[in-house]
């Protein structure tokens, strides 16, 4: 049978477009935030720095393969992509974070107290907004704009708060 000799039909083509509502940005006092997963998505600058402050190693054991970059405080509950909320570990060490262990012992000896130890770490080295962005802070009204060097000025006023809470510390005083 011959194809090439035979009608064609023309029959329309049904396309549906999807029914996609276009979300709207949310806006804080006229400034839009952009959406929490674009401000979660580790970016080369704060993945360079976070290697810089742990020198290219794993910040547990010191591995200098197979890292990999870390939330300490998890995208989930609003952890962001700035290099002090991020830290590099092995795969072993990152899995305690996750708490995916080898084994059953090590789990019960592990679970949350692992994850919970590089929060804790952080917040004494940088302050208690360690893991927010300049959006979290603007929206909290703890900075007045959101430029990038109006951040940097107050999470740096933090680390120094932290320092010296630290150094009372040590010292045995309050």
């Amino acid at each position: 049978m011959n194809l090439a000799n035979q009608p064609v039909r023309a029959v329309p083509k049904v396309t549906r477009k999807p029914n996609r509502v276009e979300k709207k940005r949310e806006k804080v006092k006229g400034v839009p935030i952009p959406s929490p997963k674009i401000r979660s998505q580790i970016d080369k600058k704060n993945y360079e720095k976070a290697m810089d402050q742990y020198d290219h190693q794993c910040a547990d054991c010191g591995r200098t393969v197979g890292l990999e970059m870390h939330h300490i405080t998890f995208r989930s509950q609003s952890g962001r992509k700035g290099w002090r909320n991020l830290v590099p570990l092995c795969k072993l060490h990152h899995d305690f974070c996750h708490e995916r262990f080898p084994n059953r012992e090590t789990r019960e000896a592990y679970s949350g107290w692992y994850a919970n130890m590089w929060r804790e770490r952080h917040e004494l080295l940088y302050g208690p907004f360690y893991y927010m962005d300049k959006y979290d802070l603007y929206k909290a009204n703890l900075i007045p704009n959101t430029s990038d060097d109006t951040f940097e000025a107050f999470m740096e006023r933090e680390e120094v708060n932290a320092r010296e809470t630290l150094r009372k510390r040590n010292d045995g005083t309050k």
